[in-house]
């Protein structure tokens, strides 16, 4: 996936006080890598993640581990509710594998409370499949 041009995309176009998903949440070191090159002394948006451990598993379940996908989406919607109650605007980059493996909830799981805030996305597509969509209220669209 492109997450050098994507990542450049939502550093270039973020405002302070923007929140970003990464989805799948391993996709997040790409784009940490990238935005520390684009942009080194900039942290917007805040990155939201579940809350991963250090072998990457919500509350013990790791993300192939079909068993666990109840929880591990309970767990990442809860993430993105937090995230639309403390953030007017939420990005969600996504990459086109997301959601097709049987353990991994899909991205209309997890923008289902986004939507519902602030309505469908603005979207952008980049190459290999990774896709960015800025979620805001509808009095702040252009």
């Amino acid at each position: 996936s492109d997450f050098r041009d994507a990542t450049a995309f939502i550093v270039r176009n973020a405002r302070p006080g923007d929140a970003l998903v990464v989805a799948p949440p391993y996709e997040r070191f790409a784009y940490d890598y990238y935005r520390a090159r684009i942009s080194p002394h900039d942290s917007s948006p805040e990155v939201i993640d579940p809350p991963w451990d250090s072998l990457f598993r919500i509350n013990g379940c790791y993300i192939y581990d079909t068993a666990c996908a109840p929880a591990r989406l309970a767990a990442e919607r809860n993430a993105i509710a937090d995230a639309v109650a403390r953030h007017r605007r939420v990005w969600i980059a996504a990459d086109a594998a997301f959601g097709k493996e049987p353990a991994w909830v899909t991205l209309a799981d997890l923008e289902r409370p986004i939507v519902q805030a602030h309505g469908r996305p603005a979207c952008r597509d980049f190459y290999g499949g990774l896709e960015v969509c800025l979620y805001q209220p509808r009095d702040e669209r252009r």
